[in-house]
């Protein structure tokens, strides 16, 4: 990566934990973020379980520069943590509104 796209993804990351360390509901600006560098990363690949393998370097290397700095960063692992978020991305992505059935026609 050049160092500009280097600085709009850091960037991009950034104001994405931010939002989700105010709130939990900006969840997919943290996916959003991720799937964009991983298509950028991994063109030919397709969602965040095939872009794992572009990904988690980064995030990994990341984690050891909080460590060496002695940053409070979290206990859970990078691996665990990105598991957790696709799991969490294909649990909202897979939720389909129940039909309402109360007044005899469903989807009303």
């Amino acid at each position: 990566m050049t160092p500009e796209q280097r600085r709009f993804f850091r960037d991009q990351l950034r104001d994405a934990r931010a939002a989700a360390l105010l709130d939990a509901e900006p969840f997919h600006q943290v996916v959003t973020a991720l799937e964009h560098l991983g298509s950028m990363l991994h063109p030919r690949g397709n969602g965040l379980g095939q872009y794992r393998e572009v990904l988690l370097p980064i995030a990994q290397r990341a984690e050891s520069h909080w460590n060496a700095a002695g940053t409070d960063a979290t206990d859970v692992a990078v691996e665990n943590l990105y598991r957790r978020v696709v799991g969490g991305r294909n649990d909202a992505l897979h939720q389909v509104p129940m039909p309402d059935t109360s007044s005899g026609t469903a989807w009303s």
